[in-house]
């Protein structure tokens, strides 16, 4: 039995999460709130599936996925947790097409970039290359290794991840198994988007910290130089880096464009190259201070719907 869960800011969303999810899976939970660590471990609780699916309620699930991910499970007892990439739809406008392909580049995203593109073969990996918005993971997982950590949002996958692959349970992802998720709509979205990305991950490395993490600290040095540049006095050497990165970022955006099939478009990926990079670094430098604060109370207040099939 699969069990699916959902995490919305509005329960009315309902009829468009259904048509979203399509005809597969036994249970749907619905869980509106405030905190998506604390929608998903309430519907984590309320499940009565052996496998649990989670997606967000705009993911919109390819069609096999369900069967694909049931025949990778059957092949190996010790698979725990199987994802794939959330994939820009073809709707989206060309602001959002850039945004998918800079977050899709390697140059953007590291390894990270797996996730917003099907990239390679199934494969045995971890947390830098699955999101939460498309993951199967077997309820046993849970029991063993304890729910999403509801202080940590976002990046509370990532951690618990991390937990999965101390324990020895085999991640995999697949390319086949794929959502469709429109990007953001705009440069002030997905700014946000990349500051958040980055808090999470501070927030992440000081509550769980994993050496694997530090090559996400890279953004926090890039802020730090390109400040420099600003303030410092202008020694002509200083900018060689910087033009280095701009020269690299000029190729990597030629590559983006016409992967994408949006080459007209390469100056917009251009610059989002930039605004990826240093909002992430400013979020982690924020994260990393923001974590001594003193936190605000989480909202914990959340509505179940709970649809048998």
């Amino acid at each position: 039995m699969i069990s699916i869960i959902v995490p919305t800011k509005d329960i009315n969303r309902e009829r468009q999460i259904l048509k979203n999810i399509g005809d597969v899976g036994d249970e749907i939970i619905i869980v509106e709130g405030k905190n998506p660590s604390i929608q998903r471990n309430e519907g984590i609780k309320k499940s009565k599936g052996d496998i649990l699916y989670f997606c967000d309620d705009d993911s919109i699930l390819s069609p096999y996925c369900f069967k694909k991910a049931k025949e990778i499970f059957s092949k190996d007892k010790d698979i725990g947790v199987i994802g794939g990439p959330s994939l820009t739809p073809e709707t989206d406008t060309v602001i959002q097409k850039t945004f998918g392909a800079v977050l899709s580049s390697y140059w953007g995203t590291g390894p990270s970039s797996s996730r917003y593109k099907a990239k390679g073969k199934m494969r045995q990996t971890d947390e830098k290359e699955l999101i939460l918005c498309n993951m199967f993971i077997k309820k046993e997982v849970f029991e063993n290794c304890g729910l999403f950590r509801e202080d940590l949002y976002p990046n509370e996958e990532n951690e618990f991840l991390n937990r999965v692959e101390i324990l020895k349970y085999k991640i995999i992802y697949s390319p086949d198994i794929y959502v469709k998720r429109s990007n953001r709509k705009n440069f002030f979205q997905f700014i946000k988007q990349c500051f958040n990305y980055g808090r999470g991950r501070a927030e992440q490395m000081l509550l769980a910290f994993n050496f694997k993490d530090i090559i996400n600290t890279i953004p926090i040095f890039f802020v730090i130089y390109f400040i420099s540049i600003i303030l410092l006095p202008p020694i002509p050497i200083k900018y060689i880096p910087f033009l280095i990165y701009l020269f690299l970022s000029f190729l990597f955006s030629i590559k983006a464009a016409k992967e994408n099939n949006i080459f007209y478009a390469a100056p917009i990926i251009f610059i989002n190259f930039f605004l990826l990079h240093f909002s992430y670094g400013v979020g982690m430098l924020y994260g990393f201070i923001k974590f001594f604060i003193k936190k605000k109370e989480i909202n914990k207040k959340i509505n179940i719907k709970i649809i048998k099939r």
